[in-house]
């Protein structure tokens, strides 16, 4: 089904499903909110313009590979107005977030470890630049997350005896347990000057 036949379905659909449900329109009442086509697949949002009752906002999917589209009715059950200028930003809260060098860390546990890892690595090479961090973090993630077996305090560990072995943030090579493709694309980028 072309993309054009899909939405001249949608208008239609849409005047016949809110006609069902007791209101009086017309194919000139059905509006589109947004439509996408993507490959052979499409999507839209719709509803109509009605002033006697309230109408159903739709969504409908096509799936070109099952030739099949999908309708979803929804109705509004509430309309609320919030001004932003009443908004208190600093009362809306996560369960945590951090920031080391400007990178945001929602982990806790990642947090303490880079937090003890950096006051390591600055103690021995100075202030490193918040690339460094942002990729270091992402390392840690991954391997936390790969890992059954992952302790912070081994990474801590294994870690911290890394930045000792080093002779400069050039030399630094971090290693834990079987270590990981990330582990070792840091340490590439470490070696080959990336954070200097």
């Amino acid at each position: 089904m072309k993309h054009e036949d899909f939405m001249d379905y949608v208008k239609y659909k849409v005047k016949e499903m809110e006609n069902n449900n007791g209101n009086s329109i017309n194919i000139n009442d059905v509006y589109v909110v947004w439509s996408c086509k993507t490959l052979q697949n499409s999507k839209c949002l719709a509803s109509s313009r009605n002033l006697e009752k309230s109408a159903g906002y739709y969504e409908f999917t096509l799936n070109g590979d099952k030739e099949e589209i999908y309708i979803n009715r929804y109705m509004k059950e509430s309309n609320t107005c919030i001004k932003t200028s009443e908004i208190d930003f600093d009362g809306i809260t996560q369960d945590f977030a951090g920031y080391i060098k400007g990178i945001k860390i929602f982990d806790k546990s990642i947090y303490y470890s880079m937090d003890f890892l950096m006051e390591k690595l600055e103690e021995k090479f100075g202030a490193v630049k918040s690339l460094f961090v942002k990729d270091l973090v992402s390392a840690i993630e991954t391997l936390y997350l790969k890992y059954e077996d992952f302790s912070f305090a081994q990474l801590e560990h294994d870690f911290e005896s890394c930045i000792e072995e080093a002779n400069s943030f050039r030399d630094l090579v971090f290693k834990y347990c079987d270590s990981d493709w990330k582990i070792e694309w840091l340490n590439q980028r470490i070696s080959g000057g990336k954070y200097e």
